[in-house]
């Protein structure tokens, strides 16, 4: 099987595109990834505003602010 001069240049530009659609796709994944990481880890006080972030082992940070205790997550109290 023989291939033109032009074809072979059409399949490395095929190539090129696949692997830089492809590097794009993975960099776009892992910042997402990097970015629900970041979120889960900062807590905004839900007394004065103040955001600080706290290790994820810690279920309840103390804000450096106000020194309230604020639970991580969704608040789930009726009223």
């Amino acid at each position: 099987m023989e291939i033109s001069l032009a074809e072979f240049f059409v399949m490395i530009l095929v190539f090129a595109f696949a692997g830089a659609g492809v590097s794009a796709f993975l960099d776009r994944r892992r910042d997402r990834v990097s970015a629900r990481a970041i979120k889960r880890s900062t807590i905004c006080c839900r007394v004065c505003g103040c955001v600080y972030s706290e290790p994820l082992e810690n279920r309840s940070g103390v804000c450096p602010e106000c020194g309230r205790e604020n639970l991580r997550g969704r608040d789930r109290r009726l009223g």
